[in-house]
């Protein structure tokens, strides 16, 4: 049995679209075990929403996991020798334990906490066959971006692009951890596939010169730990645009909240709103005024102050399921 640890996290941080993500202090869980009947169990967020079945991305990654590890030469007679070692054969029947503090179809990286969770759970059966870079080139061939998996493999911040190839670069910065980020979440979920059905196919130059310039500086703030420079550069008009339309009240709330200079944007594909402050108490009163101009165009919502994971995916030897789910 394996348990892994994965963190939520916030993705495109404004202008960085597809490309930049951050970790937080809220995490899933992942549990796979031997036996005899193929289970998912699903504990906490998203039990109505989660497919029980074969076609669940855990379930699915595990297997991609599996078959890579396999077809990897001498693997297979290496793993018959080891008598206490996870057979191909057992992982047609899993229990399969999810255990979620992240809401699904928030734009908080559920999705990719699944995939983290099932690929490195996998990985760990298997005595670690697969490197990093495979597995990661696993979960985002599933995923299609891998501006999610990576910081909450990883942890800090990540920016990644990847080669015509499909070779996935990426370079990680620790986040000051005394910062914290407020994630205001409306009461409502918003796929990813509905998210990106409203983007256009082409986008004026000048909207891509606007966000190349902001994504250079928004990295800077990061690296210097400068927010009041991430308070002037986290505008964006290659994604949020299209997206307001989704959210109702979310084109007000960033005007309001960047007018402000407050380090704000639509996190992920929506419709949680993410503000970044330098402290829980600022953190606090900000959440309540943002859920409060949520209200105003009559979306209720609910409020979370975290603290940046720098540390990433975990995999844990030994813990209790049930405590796991935080009120």
């Amino acid at each position: 049995m394996v348990i892994v640890k994965i963190p939520a996290t916030t993705a495109n941080l404004g202008p960085g679209f597809d490309c930049l993500g951050l970790a937080l202090n809220l995490y899933n869980y992942v549990s796979i075990e031997k036996s005899n009947v193929f289970k998912v169990v699903i504990m906490g967020e998203g039990k109505e929403d989660i497919s029980p079945e074969k076609s669940n991305i855990v379930y699915q990654c595990i297997q991609a996991v599996v078959e890579k590890a396999f077809g990897k030469k001498g693997f297979r007679e290496r793993n018959e020798k080891e008598n206490d070692s996870f057979k191909k054969e057992d992982f047609e029947n899993l229990q399969i334990t999810l255990t979620n503090n992240i809401p699904p179809a928030r734009g908080l990286g559920s999705s990719s906490s699944a995939l983290v969770g099932g690929a490195l759970g996998a990985n760990y059966l298997l005595g670690s066959p697969l490197s990093n870079r495979e597995l990661i080139r696993i979960m985002t061939k599933i995923e299609g971006h891998s501006d999610n998996i990576l910081p909450a493999f990883f942890g800090g911040l990540l920016v990644s692009t990847q080669l015509d190839d499909g070779e996935i670069l990426w370079s990680k910065t620790k986040v000051n951890p005394q910062w914290r980020c407020v994630v205001v979440i409306p009461d409502f979920q918003l796929t990813t596939e509905k998210s990106r059905s409203v983007l256009p196919e082409n986008v004026p130059f000048s909207d891509a010169a606007f966000n190349l310039g902001r994504i250079s500086l928004v990295m800077e703030g990061f690296l210097k730990e400068d927010i009041s420079l991430l308070g002037k550069v986290m505008d964006d008009r290659i994604h949020e645009p299209y997206r307001r339309d989704l959210v109702p009240g979310l084109k007000d709330i960033l005007e309001t909240l960047r007018r402000e200079r407050y380090p704000a944007a639509l996190s992920g594909a929506g419709p949680t709103v993410m503000a970044i402050v330098e402290s829980e108490e600022e953190g606090e009163g900000l959440g309540k005024r943002i859920q409060e101009m949520f209200l105003q165009h009559k979306v209720t919502s609910s409020v979370k102050v975290l603290s940046p994971n720098n540390s990433g995916a975990e995999v844990l030897s030994s813990t209790a399921i049930e405590p796991l789910i935080k009120n």
